[in-house]
């Protein structure tokens, strides 16, 4: 019969601690990194709430990684003009992004805004509203969750062998 000692419980619990401390140092330093999107800016449609405040505005984003959206804009950052267009670097967030820097053209991630062949707006479902976002399962709180859940399983993976162990 093979018996875990203290040496060997305190071994499992430095390998758990340092998963857990990696798993931590990638989930902030995915969180950290600025992310560029451009796009139009627009009217937020939250008007009370969560997602809602005077500094708050949407992008309809052209370029840029999924998502984009809903973004604060500090005091310390100009507001920008609703209708025009826009690129800038985003810390993104739940329930929205938080802009860090506005993109000036040759800045580094800058797009010029594309051009549309049509000179006309484009009619909408109803006069003042605008269609609500499209849900995407891929949050950032969405992944932080599914990479927990993997951390768990791991753990407890390793306290089901090591009892098997104890018990062999």
């Amino acid at each position: 019969m093979v018996r875990c000692g203290r040496g060997n419980e305190l071994k499992h619990l430095v390998v758990v601690g340092v998963l857990a401390g990696s798993l931590l140092l990638t989930l902030s330093a995915a969180a950290i990194d600025p992310v560029v999107y451009c796009g139009v800016v627009r009217v937020n449609s939250i008007t009370s709430g969560q997602g809602s405040g005077p500094r708050t505005l949407e992008l309809q984003v052209t370029t840029g990684p999924g998502g984009g959206g809903r973004f604060s804009v500090p005091a310390s950052i100009t507001f920008p003009m609703v209708g025009s267009y826009m690129c800038g670097q985003f810390e993104q967030g739940v329930p929205m992004n938080g802009l860090v820097a506005l993109l000036s053209p040759g800045d580094p991630g800058f797009v010029a805004q594309p051009v549309t062949a049509v000179a006309s707006p484009e009619p909408s479902a109803a006069p003042g509203t605008t269609a609500p976002p499209q849900p995407t399962i891929f949050t950032l709180g969405f992944i932080e969750l599914l990479l927990l859940a993997l951390a768990v399983l791991v753990v407890m993976g390793m306290f089901t062998l090591r009892s098997r162990r104890a018990t062999a």
